[in-house]
């Protein structure tokens, strides 16, 4: 006689819930996250929300609506501590604005040099604040060493490319690219590198209804892969290189055969603000933060689980990591 095969143990549960989301609630979650209210809230402000969304006993509704949309923007979510303004998620705006403003309108080796530090600098620094993974510690090095990487390819591209053309004057015609090209290599390697512990010990995916289903190195890749896509791709494309393109063959030309070129400054920036605040977000949030896999392209101890679950090979898991 054979002994019966033992039921699988009950599914552990993450706090997480999957669901579609449409582009407009992505497109929310977005301008919400990078709303430069975050930056406004003062540290005794972010304090007391604190208070109010631990213990909402004596608040009212709208102070406790208040408190927590103060505590998601402000307030760290694991160490329930005020984030230093300059690196809440709400400073993506200015300091991208601020970066784009510099790239588009410079043409001394030396300042591109400071802005691609500058937008390093505060990149490093966002993600140092804002860490909030509870199931491995934050590998300092790994982050200095991605820090020390993504500057030196974009300071070096960036200032290097405008000596280089200085000196090979036929070479301008990449200038409109090249600040593009230096934020984007800069995007790829912070992300490759600051993703490491995922690729290498994978991330948990789960299903719809957030019932773990193992382990899963595939998801990782496509999780790692498509935040690349977003920082190296999409938002130097957005908020760089579209504006540039835009000013160099729309709004160049016409204000030469206007011979008007006092409003050129003007119509840079303009056109620099419409793609860091408009095209960026609109952009990202085609891209679901979302990263489902169907079980049937994961490892097949996932896939196997999942169906003592009820999933279908073909219906989807999702990692447990978001991309916003």
């Amino acid at each position: 006689a054979t002994m019966a095969s033992s039921p699988p143990s009950p599914p552990q549960q993450t706090s997480l819930y999957f669901r579609p989301l449409l582009y407009s609630e992505r497109l929310r979650r977005l301008l919400n996250r990078w709303s430069p209210y975050g930056v406004m809230v003062t540290h005794a402000q972010a304090q007391a929300s604190v208070a109010i969304v631990k213990d909402s006993q004596f608040a009212t509704t709208e102070e406790t609506k208040t408190a927590k949309r103060i505590y998601e923007v402000a307030v760290h979510p694991v160490l329930d501590q005020p984030i230093p303004s300059i690196y809440r998620f709400g400073s993506f705006f200015p300091a991208t604005l601020t970066t784009s403003l510099l790239l588009a309108t410079t043409h001394k080796p030396a300042l591109a040099f400071a802005a691609h530090l500058l937008f390093q600098s505060h990149s490093a620094g966002m993600r140092y604040c804002n860490y909030s993974d509870t199931s491995r510690p934050l590998d300092q090095n790994l982050m200095m060493n991605a820090f020390i990487a993504s500057s030196a390819a974009a300071c070096g591209i960036g200032s290097g490319a405008i000596l280089l053309y200085r000196k090979f004057p036929k070479l301008r015609g990449v200038a409109t690219v090249v600040p593009h090209l230096a934020l984007s290599c800069a995007g790829a390697i912070s992300t490759y590198m600051n993703n490491q512990a995922d690729l290498e010990e994978g991330v948990v995916v789960a299903d719809a209804y957030g019932r773990i289903c193992g382990v899963s190195h595939e998801a990782a890749r496509i999780g790692v892969y498509r935040a690349m896509w977003i920082q190296a791709v999409v938002i130097p494309g957005c908020a760089l290189l579209a504006p540039m393109a835009f000013t160099r063959y729309v709004i160049f030309p016409r204000l030469t055969a206007s011979n008007n070129f006092v409003q050129l400054p003007i119509a840079i920036s303009a056109a620099v603000v419409c793609g860091v605040v408009g095209l960026t977000p609109a952009m990202v949030a085609l891209v679901d933060p979302q990263i489902g896999v169907a079980a049937a392209s994961l490892e097949a101890h996932c896939t196997e689980y999942a169906q003592t679950l009820g999933v279908a090979p073909s219906d989807k898991l999702y990692s447990s990591r978001l991309l916003y």
